[in-house]
């Protein structure tokens, strides 16, 4: 298994970091998977990455940055490490979508988004670094999305604006394309993602342990 060189049907995973710099800097982290359909070339890699990063980058806000994006197999990390099997892109960009309202809403608030298959369990994202205090509704002391159909259209408008929904189904890229891959004994079960559906508002605590592998 390597990025230098992928195989058929090689599985992957990208790893987005983004930051809040600082004096200690913040850092969180949203992964995706996808697969090499006919096998081909670590250009091809290239090309996915930067398209996420184009994505990623219409969906945060102007304050926080997109640090790196890493790109590995799924294969168990060895001993030594072979460094072959992953790719670190130092990206070092901030987010381009304006603030809504006055100020960003709080860093523990994520957009729930689905990735949508065509059978059995869908997976989730949880977006976080996206919302601004204009995005949020207050009744009755419960907190929810202002607009869900509006943040579901410009998610949708992110999808087309960076070309990342070329990477889905139904389309039949080329090489890459974005699943939900679960490990299995003999090969992995991978079905692939046909959108990215914005749900509902969600909290989730920032103190989650980091560790940079690369």
């Amino acid at each position: 298994m390597s990025y230098v060189s992928p195989d058929l049907g090689e599985d992957f995973s990208a790893r987005v970091i983004f930051m809040l710099d600082g004096p200690i800097p913040l850092r969180w982290a949203t992964t995706h998977e996808f697969s090499t359909n006919v096998g081909g070339s670590s250009a091809n890699i290239d090309a996915f990455v930067a398209t996420l990063l184009n994505f990623h980058q219409m969906l945060l806000l102007e304050p926080y940055q997109i640090e790196k994006i890493v790109v590995s197999t799924l294969a168990v990390d060895g001993s030594p490490y072979d460094p072959l099997t992953f790719k670190v892109y130092e990206e070092g960009v901030f987010g381009t979508r304006a603030i809504p309202g006055t100020d960003p809403y709080m860093l523990e608030a994520c957009l729930l988004i689905t990735r949508v298959v065509s059978s059995g369990r869908n997976g989730h994202i949880l977006l976080r670094g996206m919302l601004g205090e204009g995005d949020i509704s207050s009744s009755g002391g419960r907190v929810a999305l202002a607009d869900l159909s509006a943040i579901q259209t410009e998610v949708a408008t992110a999808l087309g604006d960076s070309a990342l929904d070329a990477y889905m189904a139904p389309a039949l890229p080329e090489d890459v394309q974005l699943y939900t891959i679960r490990p299995g004994l003999l090969d992995n079960d991978e079905r692939p993602i046909s959108n990215f559906l914005p749900k509902r508002l969600t909290t989730k605590k920032l103190n989650n342990k980091y560790f940079d592998r690369a």
